[in-house]
């Protein structure tokens, strides 16, 4: 009967949730100082000097996508003596210590409560399992359970998080979000979103516990590289809830530019009696490659795979001459000698760089060569010779 019993146990502690498992009554806390156990309200380690006050567990209930939940647990020194170096550590973002607890002391009998908060955006839907790990000096750690529910109570299309995929920082573009609240009598209202470096914003009720948000682009260069942006978008209505956040992601690239002649012939005949010499080449966009899905993406579930259109945004926005004004900022021309001068002339189909040759550095040159840049982005090498007569 009693190998029954015991066969019977084990069984139940292997299908224990993991975050209530416990240390067997008759182990040694001394055995190992690495160890972790689960701390809880009801057995206390033989030897341990905390306990927990409270009977809930860990157990925070329902939380939601976008709710931080305050919670208290409550150590006391049970033992005969005080307590040394206390430390508490989150093991999660999704768990904020409200203060730090480090190297405090407890006497005899003393209450120590840890307050935190639990952040639904850092949790995935579903039920979830945290911990709170406590240090204390001469003792094997222990973990506090964190358990509950995320249930989300917004509904977003296409998705929380729309792709942009590859674009170069000159495209113009506008992007919808549809958002729909799930709580009870309209109670929970979404606000005007905080500005933003990179997006113009403006969000519509459209109906009952329905909000459309449009954010485009402003009228400046996206930074090339990763683009990783939230929208805040504050809420009221629920305590502790908001602000809710959409976002915006993609990989603004080098606009691919090509020079047009990388090698510049002066004859004599056309270097004018007095005065500089003038001559120019052109630099110019090329094709734009397409979109490639990223297929290492750690949230799928959360991305709308929505790019911007390459041939009515890109192609399009480089036949205006305000995109190619904004070029020309960023060109710079290295290893240029003296006695030249480079202007930049944009136009709707391209920019036109001119070199203008003084009179004096004429009757002495050969040849010169010098590099274009745009940005870090090396576009090439620009030969310019004199014909002998």
């Amino acid at each position: 009967m009693n190998k029954l019993l015991s066969f019977t146990s084990i069984i139940l502690l292997f299908f224990t949730h993991t975050t209530f498992s416990q240390m067997p009554p008759n182990q040694s806390m001394a055995d190992d100082k690495e160890q972790n156990y689960i701390l809880t309200s009801n057995i206390v380690p033989a030897g341990y000097p905390l306990k927990i006050k409270e009977t809930h567990g860990g157990n925070i209930g329902i939380i939601h996508d976008f709710h931080h939940k305050p919670f208290v647990y409550t150590l006391k020194n049970i033992s005969g003596k005080p307590v040394k170096n206390i430390t508490v550590k989150s093991t999660c973002n999704c768990i904020q210590l409200v203060a730090p607890i480090e190297n405090r002391t407890l006497a005899p009998g003393e209450e120590l409560p840890v307050n935190f908060t639990v952040s639904g955006p850092h949790i995935r839907n579903g039920k979830f399992d945290r911990v709170i790990m406590v240090i204390v000096e001469g003792f094997p750690n222990v973990k506090l359970g964190v358990i509950g529910e995320n249930t989300p109570l917004i509904d977003f299309e296409p998705a929380v998080c729309i792709n942009l995929g590859n674009f170069h920082g000159f495209t113009p573009f506008k992007r919808t979000f549809v958002i729909k609240t799930k709580l009870e009598d309209d109670k929970l209202a979404l606000g005007q979103p905080e500005e933003n470096q990179y997006f113009d914003t403006k969000i519509t009720k459209t109906a009952p516990q329905t909000y459309t948000l449009e954010v485009s682009s402003k009228n400046r260069v996206f930074p090339i590289g990763r683009l990783a942006e939230k929208i805040m978008v504050p809420a009221t209505g629920m305590e502790h809830y908001g602000p809710v956040f959409v976002a915006l992601k993609g990989q603004v690239v080098a606009p691919r530019l090509r020079i047009e002649k990388s090698k510049i012939t002066i004859n004599p005949q056309d270097i004018p009696e007095k005065g500089p010499y003038k001559t120019s080449f052109e630099i110019q966009m090329m094709i734009v490659e397409k979109n490639r899905r990223n297929v290492h993406e750690k949230r799928p579930d959360l991305v709308a795979q929505q790019p911007v259109s390459v041939e009515e945004a890109q192609v399009n926005v480089m036949e205006k001459i305000e995109t190619w004004q904004m070029l020309a900022n960023g060109l710079s021309f290295l290893n240029l000698p003296d006695g030249v001068t480079v202007e930049k002339i944009p136009r709707s189909n391209g920019l036109a760089i001119q070199l203008t040759i003084s009179e004096d550095y004429l009757k002495t040159m050969e040849s010169f060569s010098f590099n274009v840049k745009y940005g870090r982005l090396r576009l090439g090498n620009v030969q310019c010779t004199k014909k002998e007569q």
